[in-house]
């Protein structure tokens, strides 16, 4: 799913786009083994998960250029990926726990908040 928004940038109306991809892996190993190895491919900017899988609370074959965040001390069910690292991101961790993680996004002059949520 795209989204696409316009902004003023020194007097010139221009376009910013963050790609970006939703995903429920329904906490299969497998779902999540194939969402990391085929991140590159799917051009996104950032990835809004849901019910990932880890092992002993960590993903695994994470590579360390991409921005994982998640919040609580639980298991976690909700996640967002971050592959663009032009992307400023903050985690807004008064709305964020183990099943929801909510990210104020800087891109470009745009701000804009992302969500990934999981419902038990």
């Amino acid at each position: 799913m795209d989204d696409l928004r316009t902004h003023k940038n020194l007097g010139n109306d221009r376009q910013t786009q963050i790609r970006s991809i939703q995903l429920n892996l329904q906490h299969y190993r497998t779902a999540t083994e194939n969402m990391l190895k085929n991140i590159e491919t799917a051009e996104s900017d950032l990835l809004l998960i849901q019910e990932i899988y880890k092992y002993k609370n960590r993903l695994r074959e994470t590579r360390k250029r991409y921005r994982i965040y998640t919040a609580g001390t639980g298991k976690h069910r909700a996640a967002i990926i971050i592959t663009n690292s032009n992307i400023d991101v903050i985690l807004i961790s008064k709305l964020s726990d183990e099943e929801t993680v909510v990210l104020e996004i800087i891109y470009e002059g745009m701000s804009l908040l992302a969500v990934s949520m999981s419902w038990t």
